[in-house]
């Protein structure tokens, strides 16, 4: 009995449909690796440029001025005692030039840094705002020890009366920047020495010849009124054929002039153009490095802290120039008086930063107009009351009344002033600290800005 097939299969013909092997299990693939990309060059970037070659040479030429001002000073006070007032003024000078000098250091070395890719590392703010506390303290026995030096005229007081001033004058305006920006995340250290190159080498040069202008203006004014007078006439010419000569007596031109600044015309024109021409003039022009950063992407913190800066570098050349070692016994109350210029100067010029930053982010152009009007209120009050207290006693005399009451009473009101400055400046630094922005394009601002421009944004953009 034969065997048959599987019904439903023909008997002897292949199987049509072969089975098929098995597939072997699937083995997820490996993620391709990223490109290797070559190591970036550092950019040249223009600003950094323009920044290294404006403080390289700002320090070559102060370094020289310096140099040749010291030179000078030894010179005259190697020919005896008849030249050292002069030698003295020389001396002055060349340390303030030599300050020049060394504070366009920073900005040359982080413009280097940032051309060739590195970043900077900065300290915690907090902990320089210490420093500078501790460092005031210093304040009272430099000011008894500079003092002493000032009384007694001698070669060792020409010699260490002028670095001495550098420190009674910059420790104050220190302390009042470090406390203005005392947590606040206000930029890259090579934005804020860049600030202060730009202040030394172009802001106060162009302040200090407008206000020259002025002066020459206010003066031609003074000799018009002089000229009409006969005798005042003839006073004049022989005033300026002594000039001539080389021969000027103070006491002339004192005796000339004074009997002029008695008028209440004359004391009105001076007091108001101390009082509002030169407040709008100084706080129009103090601020100008924001202006180079007009179009970076810069917080109300960061245009805070540039003013801050700003107006602690107009603040430290002012006061050192109106210093004298010469002075006697009013050094120590110029140096006293100097603090609170100081004072007013940095809140001043941190309040319009504030308002420039806060006009190029958001346009709010009337805040700009309100912290501007704010400081130039806060500077005019604090030199009307200086002027009128200058003029107290010809205010006794000649317009007695409520500006003779400010006149006798300016160091009691000036002190007030001081006290209002610091409130200002500490509120305006608490605010900023509790109501913190971040760079525009949302992302979070780094502890510490590398940049003197603010931080990368995406496509990251890399410049000063």
């Amino acid at each position: 009995m034969s065997e048959l097939p599987p019904q439903g299969e023909p008997a002897g013909l292949p199987e049509p449909f072969p089975t098929p092997p098995p597939i072997p299990p699937q083995v997820p693939a490996a993620p391709p690796s990223p490109p290797v990309l070559p190591t970036p060059q550092p950019d040249l970037h223009r600003s950094s440029v323009l920044l290294a070659i404006l403080s390289g040479l700002g320090l070559a030429l102060a370094g020289l001025v310096a140099l040749g001002l010291f030179l000078l000073g030894l010179g005259d006070l190697a020919r005896g005692r008849s030249s050292q007032a002069n030698a003295s003024s020389l001396f002055s000078i060349a340390w303030v030039s030599l300050l020049v000098a060394a504070l366009q250091l920073p900005s040359l070395i982080h413009s280097i840094r940032r051309l060739s890719g590195k970043t900077p590392v900065e300290a915690p703010p907090h902990r320089r705002w210490l420093a500078a506390t501790l460092c005031l303290v210093l304040m009272i026995p430099l000011v008894i020890f500079g003092q002493s030096l000032t009384i007694r005229t001698t070669s060792t007081s020409l010699l260490f009366l002028p670095p001495l001033q550098l420190a009674v004058i910059g420790l104050p305006i220190w302390w009042a920047f470090e406390t203005g920006r005392r947590g606040l995340l206000g930029g890259s250290a090579q934005r804020r020495w860049g600030v202060v190159s730009v202040g030394t080498l172009i802001t106060m040069p162009v302040v200090l010849i407008v206000e020259l202008l002025a002066v020459v203006v206010f003066g031609l004014v003074i000799f018009s009124l002089i000229a009409v007078q006969p005798q005042a006439l003839q006073q004049m010419q022989d005033l300026l054929q002594g000039m001539s000569r080389g021969a000027v007596d103070p006491q002339a031109v004192t005796g000339l002039i004074e009997p002029y600044l008695k008028q209440p015309i004359i004391i009105f024109m001076v007091v108001a153009g101390g009082a509002a021409f030169v407040p709008l003039l100084e706080e129009a022009f103090k601020p100008l490095a924001l202006w180079f950063l007009s179009g970076r992407n810069m917080t109300p913190a960061q245009g805070f802290t540039a003013g801050l800066a700003s107006g602690a570098v107009f603040a430290l050349l002012e006061s050192l120039f109106s210093l004298s070692p010469s002075m006697g016994a009013d050094w120590s109350g110029v140096v006293i008086g100097r603090m609170g210029t100081g004072l007013l100067h940095v809140t001043c010029s941190s309040l319009v930063g504030w308002g420039l930053a806060l006009a190029w982010r958001r346009a709010s152009y009337f805040k700009l107009g309100g912290l501007y009007l704010l400081a130039v209120s806060l500077h005019g009050s604090w030199n009307g009351i200086s002027l009128l207290s200058g003029f107290s006693g010809t205010l006794e005399q000649a317009q007695p009344g409520w500006m003779a009451w400010l006149g006798e009473n300016g160091n009691w009101l000036l002190g007030l002033l001081v006290v209002i400055n610091l409130v200002i400046l500490v509120s305006a630094n608490r605010y900023l600290r509790t109501h913190p922005e971040p760079p525009l394009g949302g992302a979070e601002q780094p502890p510490a800005d590398p940049a003197w421009a603010p931080a990368p944004v995406d496509p990251p953009a890399v410049g000063i």
